[in-house]
């Protein structure tokens, strides 16, 4: 059975990938451009909040929380390669 929480923030939607990834590739880390595998369509401005995510996706809602924490410990490292400037080289176009 799944445990789906009972707690006010109950996190229904639960995402494999991360969406703090998808906003390095955004200006306004809000949308992201999209190519669509199931019919080869590019959508310019995707959600970033729509992407691969899917309702209770890790079953119970503790080890969705353990990745977050974990999530939360690469975060800040993240952010400092990308303050390096490195990757301004490459274009988003």
């Amino acid at each position: 059975m799944v445990d789906k929480g009972t707690d006010v923030e109950d996190k229904k939607s639960q995402y494999f990938v991360p969406q703090y990834y998808f906003r390095f590739f955004s200006n306004d880390k809000k949308f992201i451009p999209l190519l669509r595998l199931t019919d080869g369509k590019v959508v310019p401005a995707a959600s970033i909040r729509d992407q691969a995510s899917k309702s209770y996706f890790y079953g119970d809602k503790k080890i969705e929380e353990r990745i977050s924490e974990l999530e939360n410990l690469f975060l800040p490292e993240l952010k400092k390669l990308k303050d390096t400037k490195f990757f301004d080289q490459f274009s988003l176009e």
